[in-house]
């Protein structure tokens, strides 16, 4: 299982590598930055053609999600006990899928932004906005909170505690 999980994570580190290298390599987008705004002139930003493109959108999204993708990977491997997730790993999963939801959400509503199909704010902030900053921003308490609740039976258990004691005994009677 744990030979399984490391294999998937090189796999998926090469995959991300290549997005990357693929993106630092191609050609960059016309009016990328450092253009003047017309209103502000103490402003900088991208052109129109970088949001507007396609590629563009889909190659963000793609990334995006490879992030999340490598914070699962990271956190799964470092949760794991001899091998195994134990009771944490559906909720891991789970939330991990509702974090990638959130995301695709996020950037679908950024994307209709952009054509404008997304009138008005929610909780004074533009949509996509709101997104950011009440879902990306806060599910990570979902994590903490687990954390938090469930240290003693998923992390470290009174049984854990007990060995590493009787290392530290064995350690200072040496």
């Amino acid at each position: 299982m744990q030979t399984t999980l490391f294999k998937s994570f090189f796999i998926f580190l090469l995959v991300f590598c290549s997005i990357t290298a693929y993106l630092i390599l191609r050609d960059s987008p016309a009016d990328l930055t450092g253009l003047v705004h017309p209103d502000y002139p103490s402003m900088v930003h991208s052109g129109s053609t970088v949001a507007y493109s396609g590629s563009s959108q889909w190659i963000s999204l793609v990334y995006g999600l490879c992030v999340l993708t490598c914070f699962f990977f990271s956190i799964w491997i470092g949760a794991s006990k001899q091998g195994r997730i134990g009771k944490m790993g559906k909720w891991l999963v789970s939330g991990f899928v509702i974090y990638g939801v959130i995301y695709l959400v996020l950037t679908t509503t950024w994307w209709k932004s952009l054509s404008m199909e997304i009138p008005g704010f929610f909780m004074g902030f533009p949509h996509t906005t709101a997104w950011m900053i009440y879902g990306m921003w806060f599910f990570p308490f979902f994590f903490l909170i687990l954390y938090l609740a469930f240290f003693d039976s998923w992390i470290f258990t009174p049984e854990d505690e007990q060995i590493f004691h009787s290392l530290i005994d064995n350690t200072e009677s040496k």
